[in-house]
């Protein structure tokens, strides 16, 4: 029998990694997304539950008595760091389809996270350019992948 154990919960609208140690037979988690260092444990799944519970409940008192604003969690800007050839690739792939280096990135998150197809991605930038354009995708060296837009037929 196979039991499956999700490896991120949330609650009070922070989201928490949680790992497992087999050396200490403990599970142990981080809060993501706040820059704030927050760990818990516990023995059993349900310990650890609690104890999560407890470090958020905790972190949020420790801000309302020291006057600190509680981080929210992913306030929707991080910085990333690619090759200067991925990041090229990636301003001309913008440019080619009229939106910015922002939009292109975003869209392209959003495409593996929510495993979009090429059409659905089209329709998301048709939206923006508020122009008929699809996108024909080229993989390159199975790594990368680029987009080129060209005119549907029924513009010509």
């Amino acid at each position: 029998m196979v039991i499956y154990m999700s490896n991120i919960i949330e609650y009070a609208g922070y989201n928490a990694k949680i790992d497992f140690s087999a050396e200490d037979n403990l599970f142990f988690g981080t809060i993501l997304g706040i820059a704030d260092l927050i760990i818990f444990e516990g023995n059993t799944p349900n310990e650890l539950r609690n104890a999560f519970r407890e470090a958020i409940d905790d972190y949020i008192d420790f801000c309302a008595r020291t006057g600190k604003e509680p981080e929210k969690t992913f306030k929707g800007n991080f910085n990333i760091r690619i090759s200067p050839e991925l990041h090229k690739k990636s301003v001309l792939c913008a440019a080619k389809l009229g939106i910015s280096l922002n939009e292109f990135v975003a869209l392209a998150i959003d495409e593996k996270v929510n495993q979009k197809t090429r059409k659905q991605l089209s329709a998301n930038i048709d939206m923006k350019r508020n122009e008929p354009v699809t996108l024909k995708a080229a993989w390159e060296d199975n790594k990368t992948i680029q987009f080129e837009p060209f005119l549907k037929e029924a513009r010509k």
